[in-house]
């Protein structure tokens, strides 16, 4: 991702920068000593921790289900307010709505 970012950025005018808002680590499982370990491997990786967001997306099926053309419900924002996939898919968006707005 950063790779096609940066060949983006200079295709592009240098008063016309790709904004990268951040990187989501997503299909996360906690508690899972391979994907902990990526997860900390990127942290600590100076080109890409600086644009890690600090928020991952679970591994969960209500993502790849809502996927799918006969979903019900449609959207991940359909589901219960407590349902775990929406609460993170939320917490994401905020991040990046506050991200954008202060960007502007």
């Amino acid at each position: 991702m950063l790779q096609l970012v940066r060949q983006e950025n200079r295709m592009r005018a240098r008063d016309n920068p790709l904004t990268l808002i951040g990187i989501v680590p997503n299909k996360f499982r906690k508690n899972v000593a391979i994907q902990e370990g990526i997860k900390i491997n990127l942290e600590n990786d100076p080109g890409i921790n600086q644009h890690l967001i600090p928020l991952v997306l679970g591994l969960r099926s209500a993502f790849s289900e809502s996927d799918h053309p006969a979903a019900l419900p449609r959207s991940i924002f359909d589901l219960a307010e407590r349902n775990q996939a929406r609460i993170e898919a939320e917490a994401v968006c905020q991040f990046v709505e506050k991200a954008i707005f202060n960007v502007r």
